[in-house]
């Protein structure tokens, strides 16, 4: 399974915490910096993330800024 979206919640919150149990965050077992996704009034916000079951292997994942939104993309590479 791939849990992938807009928490709108940072990852020391009850929401994020809920929904990474027994998954692994490819950001922050793979990503580099601070991994900002959200450019607001608030910067400096990782908010959108990509979660994998941990039979999967995370290889990479990065921010892509520049986005049309608010938010910026996630990607992610994945294998097993």
């Amino acid at each position: 399974m791939i849990l992938c979206g807009d928490f709108n919640d940072t990852p020391n919150s009850y929401v994020y915490s809920q929904l990474a149990e027994n998954m692994q965050d490819t950001f922050r077992d793979t990503g580099l910096g601070l991994g900002t996704t959200f450019s607001g009034a608030v910067p400096f916000l990782r908010i959108d993330y990509i979660l994998a079951d941990p039979r999967m292997q995370p290889y990479s994942c990065k921010v892509l800024r520049g986005s049309a939104s608010d938010h910026y993309a996630v990607v992610a590479k994945l294998g097993f």
